[in-house]
């Protein structure tokens, strides 16, 4: 302090000088953070619209092009094993018609322009499982259903450009969230106003300048976990890629082959096989939700490991088990898909998509199953009864035989796949043999 700044008029100005240094230090350190921000933003903005478009490209090119070039093959008689065939089977009646859908009711979606928006990002990391569950709703609703995703989770709202705002004002007005961080509002921290006296000028310049320095303290850890999103993204985007370029490879393949030699059943059926698996594997991946809670989700950490895990080795043993007409179970005899750990069974994961309930609460009701085959059994029995007594009555007694046959022989098949023991099927069996011999002898005697 020199001998001036001793003096009241002297001092009193020095210290509002350097008050007014230490607001306008703070203030530019704040837009220089808000800057860096913005451009957080910004690349979480770029990174999730490739993804959107990717997943888009998935849902509406790839998977159904590779759809349409397997159900080339089933104009042609491959040789295939049950195994396989029932394989083949679940593909076309269960995950076809879900590919077919979610495509039409996407394109409905993208045509209204959503991508850039909060609503595109909550499509693009992770609503596009959601879209198949619009099937019958309007375009407007699947908009609303987005939209309310995105207003009510921080991250989207983040990676869609927008911000948890009151009043809708964004960045630039509102108040910001991520990550638990909540940023004061601009015009919160715009509000310093000079006092008269240079004492309490310089005391509130400090609070001020300690105000902004933990707001930009709270910028820069939300910028840390912002960079660790953008990681998971394009972690994300790499692996779906990845398995993209599996399926357009796989299904050029196929189709050249269909094209220049039908007749190699064996080259065909791996190749068709392949193709499903990655397929399915493809499918799921673009119906993962990669957050919760601010955080990577453990399905989509569990997707990416489980894709890396698949590998020709692996996916050639399954296939070799497919193919020697094995029924394809998971290793740690698991009932639910997400009991399976990434690992050498990474393969089984995705094949035995739309095949096993992925937890307990997707797994259909084991009473349901039963009813339903006992109600067709008995349907069925019924129908031949009724023809066996109508025969009968015409004098038709040979037909009549083997219609009563046929009656008898309904329930056992039941029987066996109620049970699905093998000495169950071998008595079955052994009663069915019975019951044929039984019903020629029959018919032979009234010819």
């Amino acid at each position: 302090m020199s001998m001036l700044d001793s003096l009241p008029v002297i001092g009193s100005r020095r210290k509002i000088k350097e008050a007014e240094r230490i607001v306008r230090n703070a203030n530019w350190d704040f837009e220089d953070a808000q800057e860096k921000l913005k451009q957080a933003q910004d690349t979480s903005k770029t990174i999730v619209s490739e993804l959107a478009d990717l997943k888009i490209t998935c849902a509406q090119q790839t998977i159904p092009n590779a759809a349409d070039v397997l159900s080339r093959c089933q104009r042609i008689n491959l040789k295939e094993t049950k195994a396989s065939q029932t394989f083949s089977q679940k593909f076309d009646k269960v995950t076809v018609p879900q590919i077919n859908e979610v495509k039409t009711t996407l394109s409905e979606v993208v045509n209204t322009g959503i991508k850039g928006t909060s609503a595109g990002a909550a499509l693009a990391l992770g609503s596009m499982g959601l879209v198949s569950t619009f099937g019958a709703a309007s375009t407007g609703t699947s908009i609303a259903t987005l939209s309310g995703i995105a207003a009510k989770n921080a991250t989207i709202a983040w990676f869609g450009g927008g911000a948890l705002s009151a009043g809708g004002a964004g960045m630039a007005g509102g108040m910001i969230a991520l990550g638990g961080i909540a940023l004061a509002p601009l015009a919160v921290l715009g509000a310093f106003k000079y006092s008269k006296h240079a004492e309490k000028q310089m005391s509130e310049a400090k609070a001020y300048s300690n105000k902004i320095e933990t707001e930009i303290e709270k910028i820069d850890a939300m910028i840390s976990i912002a960079e660790s999103l953008n990681s998971h993204v394009t972690l994300f985007h790499n692996t779906i890629s990845k398995v993209q370029n599996y399926v357009e490879s796989l299904t050029h393949q196929l189709a050249c082959e269909l094209d220049q030699d039908p007749r190699n059943n064996k080259k065909i059926i791996l190749l068709k096989q392949q193709v499903i698996l990655f397929v399915k594997a493809l499918k799921k991946l673009v119906s993962v939700s990669l957050f919760q809670d601010d955080k990577p989700s453990n399905e989509s950490l569990k997707m990416i490991e489980h894709i890396n895990n698949v590998s020709d080795d692996n996916v050639g043993k399954l296939l070799n088990r497919v193919n020697n007409n094995e029924n394809i179970k998971p290793l740690n005899k698991s009932k639910y898909l997400q009991d399976i750990p990434p690992g050498t069974d990474s393969p089984t994961y995705f094949w035995l998509q739309d095949i096993y309930p992925e937890s307990p609460s997707n797994s259909p009701k084991i009473w349901q199953g039963y009813l339903k085959d006992f109600l067709q059994m008995l349907v069925g029995t019924s129908i031949f009864a009724a023809i066996t007594y109508f025969l009968s009555e015409i004098g038709w007694l040979p037909l009549g035989y083997i219609t009563a046959c046929l009656t008898a022989l309904r329930p056992l098949l039941w029987i066996k796949n109620l049970f699905k023991n093998k000495i169950v099927s071998f008595l079955v069996g052994l009663v069915s043999l019975a019951i044929v011999i039984f019903f020629s002898l029959a018919f032979i005697g009234s010819l």
